[in-house]
């Protein structure tokens, strides 16, 4: 169990291009489900995260513009709900398990052309029950939770959320940095909630991810059902020598086999010879062994450099600071493609058909071949 989960909204102006970015940044951060607005995704789009579930949702007509997405952590007890699909606003929405009641999270985003009325926004929250949390970029603005300014989109968001009880969460600090310096930053990314205690979150902005919005970071005390893993008796560690040296230590062939009671004592006590050999000769699996690989030093140094760079261009707008944030985003990129063929390559060259690496050869050629059934969200 979790005491606590972490959300986090971006505005990706399109998804595909930042996987190796985003992979690093909820790895750092340990987000347990991003919500990404504006995917650009179609039907053929698909990117993975490693240790996360993919759900996303396209634009009506298709192309590629405006969608939603969701990533969660697979160990995260959930199921996907429906999806919205309409000109004016798209969302992606699952369920969450836990122990004080299910938890709705959605992902949300409404293209700025479209200015959505009261009815609009309520015909969608009228899809996620009583208790939910939605991020995303809504495009609206509002002085209540922190933008400059009151657009009508706001002002009808802002009625909703009053007519049916709802909470706004937000950093009350700028989330969109227009590249043009004539254009001024404003907050457009935040959280509306229901049934979510004030008491029970916080939140920060973070200076990340290439695009012209930064990411917000919700964290909540709530406790979340985590899937169970199967049991097994053996892994890629069990020692196998030691595993036949057990069992015939607690295999007894000196036993009668007349009757059906005997036959099934005999059949029980093999059971058990076999389970607790397997058990002596396979070293226990912790949570260190499953989890994540570390991203190198350099790469955590540059994430820092980078983070620095791009607060210091919100400050202050300059084209100059502007071009620094540019150039340090570029070299992260080409860094992780570099770490990222690295251990390939590395992984590839070790690649055997040896007992001593248990035939990774065999077993990654089998895998390769295996058929994948990745299918992406269909019209429905």
């Amino acid at each position: 169990m979790n005491k606590t989960l972490r959300i986090a909204i971006w505005n990706a102006n399109g998804l595909a291009q930042h996987a190796l970015e985003v992979s690093t940044f909820v790895e750092l951060h340990d987000i347990d489900v991003l919500l990404v607005a504006e995917t650009h995704f179609t039907n053929e789009s698909y990117i993975r995260l490693r240790d996360y579930v993919l759900y996303h949702t396209i634009h009506p007509d298709g192309k590629a513009r405006g969608g939603t997405a969701i990533f969660i952590k697979q160990k995260i007890k959930h199921y996907e709900l429906q999806e919205y699909k309409a000109r004016h606003l798209q969302a992606t929405t699952i369920n969450i398990i836990g122990e004080r009641g299910n938890l709705v999270i959605s992902a949300v985003y409404c293209p700025p052309r479209y200015l959505n009325s009261q009815k609009q926004f309520e015909d969608f929250f009228s899809t996620l029950g009583e208790r939910f949390i939605v991020g995303g970029d809504f495009n609206a603005k509002h002085t209540h939770w922190g933008s400059r300014l009151t657009t009508t989109k706001g002002r009808e968001l802002f009625k909703t959320a009053e007519k049916h009880q709802m909470s706004f969460i937000s950093t009350s600090s700028p989330t969109y940095w227009p590249s043009d310096s004539n254009k001024i930053p404003d907050l457009l990314d935040l959280f509306v909630t229901r049934g979510i205690g004030e008491n029970y979150v916080e939140v920060k902005g973070c200076d990340e991810l290439s695009s012209d919005h930064t990411p917000v970071i919700l964290t909540i005390n709530a406790i979340f059902t985590r899937t169970i893993r199967q049991p097994v008796l053996t892994s890629k560690k069990t020692d196998w020598d030691l595993f036949r040296d057990k069992l015939e230590e607690k295999i007894n062939l000196r036993i009668p086999l007349i009757n059906n009671e005997q036959l099934d004592e005999a059949a029980e006590q093999l059971t058990k010879a076999i389970q607790q050999a397997a058990w002596d000769a396979t070293p226990p699996t912790t949570e260190k062994d499953i989890c994540k690989s570390n991203y190198p030093i350099e790469v955590r140094e540059l994430v820092k450099k980078k983070r620095l760079a791009r607060k210091r261009w919100q400050e202050t707008r300059d084209p100059e600071d502007k071009t620094v944030a540019n150039r340090l985003s570029q070299q992260l990129k080409r860094l992780l493609h570099k770490v990222k063929n690295e251990n390939i390559n590395f992984y590839l060259k070790n690649l055997t058909n040896s007992k001593e690496s248990e035939y990774s050869l065999w077993k990654a050629t089998r895998k390769l071949k295996r058929p994948k059934f990745i299918i992406p969200n269909q019209e429905k």
